[in-house]
């Protein structure tokens, strides 16, 4: 089902949690929020209301099998 955009603005104010967002973002386009390339998640959850609001999928990023994205960021622990 195509929504307006009425319909994603009203959706989106009525979501309280950022899993809200992502199970919207599912309902909209019907797969999964695709990887991106940030860890923040405040980051993530903008991208995702953008998505929705705009009416746009999210163009992912491919990582290979064995890439460990959390090589850099566990180094600072």
């Amino acid at each position: 089902m195509a929504f307006t955009q009425e319909q994603r603005q009203e959706k989106l104010l009525s979501i309280t949690t950022n899993k809200g967002y992502y199970d919207l973002y599912e309902e909209i386009f019907g797969e999964e929020v695709p990887v991106m390339m940030t860890l923040d998640g405040n980051e993530k959850t903008e991208i995702i209301i953008n998505a929705i609001f705009d009416n746009e999928k999210i163009k992912g990023v491919k990582l290979e099998d064995d890439v460990n994205i959390w090589k850099k960021t566990t180094n600072l622990l």
